[in-house]
């Protein structure tokens, strides 16, 4: 019986081999048989290993064997005098073969090390993959795409944008075209800090919005002015320091509207005392079409205050609302659990006060 997501997971090492991509992943070791937990140890020793090889070549304490039928990574030392303990180093030579020889060890370094990175980063979209339950899809990954993914990978060494980087993939082998080339260039030059600002305002995002009603929440947050200039000046949103752009819903064939932010949906339904309000306004800052990718991309938790004052502000508007949370069930689907109706609380101040008014 296979696992969750082992469909995805094979067409992924399958996607990246045509580019030459995961040379130390487990993929060969799983299909032939190896268990698990394994090949994964094995993967993880090797890892380490290659990490030590690089450092040694770029530090001049190995260098590239040509003696034998394929070249070798050989760890050199040089015995003192009295033939006491080896020094570790190589002495410097101008020889034009020495020379040769730290360029050739210079460069593998450098490729050791992006295919390190790139592996790393496959290890993160796999972790993802293995928690899904859709098929493999039809379409395949665009082969100009999975290039660009391969060159910025293998440049990045930080583990958060690692994990960015398994991600992106991970949800194009899941869907593709889901991320754009546009996407991926602007993951190249993403900063940490600016990671970071994207991971404090992604829970404040309703639908494709960020609501401008919620200026002292937003503040307790660490989402003021400047962060969210900040964000417009690199393209991920629109609106801030002008007109706030405003979206407007109407309710469909079902009279509802579900709104979604991070961990919740928040179900606005239209009855009969909701006449006098025929539509939300969802006025805020709009998030750019590159902005729209890079929240999917986000792995947050929900911000619990935030959904419950944006679905009371709608309650308050005389609509019926529903806040549920979200959890993923058995089958891989979203479901909607905990849900709980919010009462507008004029109207029910004037019921409590009617009620007290009665029984005096």
């Amino acid at each position: 019986m296979k696992s969750p997501g082992e469909d995805l997971i094979i067409r992924m090492w399958e996607t990246v081999e045509k580019v030459g991509c995961g040379f130390l992943a487990p993929w060969q070791a799983r299909r032939m048989g190896r268990a698990n937990a394994l090949a994964q140890r094995d993967t993880t020793l090797l890892l380490a290993q290659t990490e030590r090889d690089v450092a040694a070549l770029k530090d001049g304490t190995a260098r590239l064997d040509h003696s034998g039928a394929a070249p070798r990574i050989c760890h050199t030392t040089e015995t003192r005098g009295n033939g006491a303990q080896p020094t570790g180093r190589v002495e410097p030579s101008f020889a034009s073969t020495g020379m040769v020889d730290r360029a050739l060890g210079a460069a593998a370094a450098e490729a050791l090390s992006a295919e390190v990175n790139r592996t790393k980063a496959l290890f993160h979209a796999e972790s993802w993959l293995a928690n899904q339950f859709t098929p493999a899809p039809e379409a395949s990954v665009d082969s100009d795409w999975l290039e660009a993914w391969r060159v910025n990978a293998g440049r990045t060494s930080a583990e958060q944008m690692q994990r960015l980087w398994g991600r992106v993939l991970a949800g194009e082998v899941a869907a593709p075209n889901t991320y754009s080339l546009r996407t991926l260039d602007f993951l190249r030059t993403l900063s940490k800090s600016e990671a970071d600002d994207i991971a404090r305002l992604a829970p404040l995002v309703v639908e494709d919005t960020v609501p401008s009603d919620f200026p002292s929440l937003h503040n307790e947050r660490g989402v003021g002015s400047s962060l969210l200039i900040r964000l417009q000046a690199i393209g991920l949103l629109s609106g801030v320091g002008g007109i706030s752009i405003g979206r407007r819903y109407t309710p469909g064939v079902l009279r509802e509207v579900a709104f979604r932010t991070v961990g919740h949906h928040i179900v606005v339904r239209w009855n009969n005392e909701s006449l006098t309000t025929p539509q939300v306004d969802l006025n805020g800052f709009r998030l750019t079409p590159l902005g729209v990718e890079l929240m999917r991309l986000c792995e947050v938790e929900p911000d619990v205050e935030f959904a419950e004052a944006f679905a009371q502000s709608l309650a308050d508007k005389h609509l019926d609302v529903t806040l549920c949370s979200l959890e993923l069930g058995p089958d891989g689907k979203e479901r909607r659990i905990n849900c709980r109706v919010l009462k507008n609380r004029l109207s029910e101040l004037l019921r409590q006060h009617s009620s007290a008014s009665q029984q005096d």
